[in-house]
This record gives C-alpha cells, sequence and structure tokens, in this order.
C-alpha cells in the first residue's frame, strides 16, 4: 500500500482542463406549424364560449320554467279567482 501511494503521489499532474470556446446558439426557427396551434386555440376559445353559452341558456331555462315558482303560483291563483266569481 506504501508502495502505491509513494508511486501515486510522485506522479507529475498535468492534468489541463480542455479549452472552452464559446458556439453560438442556433437561430430560432419559425414554428413549421404555427398555423395549426392558432387554429387549434382559436376552435378551443370559441368552443369554450359555446359551452358557457349553453349551460347559461340550460341554466335559465330550468330557473325560468318547470323550476319556476311565479308558474306555481299561477294556476292556484285562477282557481281561487274561479271560485269567488260564483
Amino acid at each position: 500500500m506504501a508502495s502505491t501511494a509513494k508511486v501515486l503521489s510522485s506522479l507529475p499532474v498535468t492534468r489541463t482542463a480542455p479549452a472552452v470556446r464559446a458556439v453560438p446558439a442556433p437561430a430560432p426557427r419559425r414554428p413549421r406549424w404555427g398555423w395549426l396551434q392558432l387554429l387549434r386555440e382559436s376552435l378551443g376559445g370559441a368552443l369554450l364560449i359555446a359551452a358557457w353559452i349553453v349551460l347559461w341558456t340550460v341554466t335559465w331555462a330550468a330557473v325560468a320554467g318547470p323550476l319556476s315558482p311565479v308558474r306555481e303560483a299561477g294556476p292556484a291563483r285562477a282557481q281561487v279567482s274561479s271560485v269567488e266569481r260564483r
């Protein structure tokens, strides 16, 4: 062991760092399918707006339609008034 350490310590250290040179970055390429991405985002936005309008319409149709408290009170008043007229 001692001889191995002696041999290793007696070797000259001639490690040199590799030369580092600057390499220019490649020029950014324009995306080839940019128009397809724009189309996809446009259609996605249109579908989102359409879904929002549909949900809004269905919600208000449910509130103003069969779930409306005005509709339930309407026929009851008509029956009472027809009985009072007799």
